[in-house]
């Protein structure tokens, strides 16, 4: 087993150990949340050894997200990342099944219970702007 995080999430970006390269086949924003969940996750627990991360640990993870100032929802992907991160290690075993449990037995933040922010609801754009740029994309009215 590695020594540490950063070995084992340098493996699973690398597609290493018999993964196959899957960075190809990510979608850019999923790949950008990807990477900022690996960077929180390695500012905080880099140097150390993967089996002692635990539910506090992860915890700990989804306060610094909120500190970080990301929406609730998107709180909880970067956690669901880091899940699935541990899971493909811990399939491979590079990773102790134990702390993907662990990592599990973190519940997702929930609206109206968290201090993280909610991101506004989307509006339908006006009508009248639509038929300006319809006008001048030479589209027609509706």
């Amino acid at each position: 087993m590695p020594g540490n995080l950063q070995n084992v999430l340098t493996n699973r970006m690398s597609g290493g150990v018999g993964g196959r390269q899957e960075s190809s086949c990510l979608l850019p924003d999923f790949a950008n949340s990807v990477k900022t969940a690996i960077t929180i996750l390695l500012q905080h627990f880099g140097g150390q050894a993967v089996d002692t991360l635990d539910s506090r640990s992860f915890l700990f993870l989804q306060e610094q997200f909120v500190a970080h100032g990301v929406s609730r929802k998107y709180c909880n992907a970067l956690l669901n990342h880091i899940r699935a991160m541990l899971k493909w290690g811990a399939i491979r075993k590079l990773v102790s099944s134990l702390v993907h449990s662990e990592a599990n037995l973190v519940s997702a933040l929930k609206k109206g219970k968290t201090t993280a922010r909610e991101n506004p609801k989307h509006r339908d754009v006006p009508r009248r702007e639509v038929v300006v740029v319809r006008k001048c994309m030479g589209l027609g009215l509706i």
